[in-house]
């Protein structure tokens, strides 16, 4: 599939975002520590490699309200109206 002009392969969760594929959990950090995270005891080891279970499941509850709001506002978006200025930016950028 190609998205502006781009070829997308699809991965393991897919294409499609659902909120039930969205902000899955690992507990790997892929980040530094930070020491802000270490005072609310997100980290299950002291060299901050690892997030805890529950600080992944509380994050992960506010990755969902972030996605649910936007989905809210891009369901409240004129569909025509969207794609309209797509297509304008796909023109500017030659896409």
């Amino acid at each position: 599939m190609k998205h502006f002009g781009v070829e997308v392969k699809e991965g393991k969760h897919g294409l499609e975002l659902k909120r039930e594929k969205y902000a899955a959990i690992n507990t790997k950090s892929s980040l530094p520590k930070f020491n802000s995270l270490q005072k609310r005891h997100a980290y299950i080891d002291e060299e901050g490699k690892y997030y805890t279970e529950e600080w992944c499941n509380s994050y992960r509850e506010l990755c969902l309200q972030n996605f649910d709001l936007n989905m809210k506002f891009f369901s409240s978006l004129d569909h025509d109206e969207f794609n309209d200025e797509v297509n304008k930016f796909k023109k500017i950028q030659k896409f």
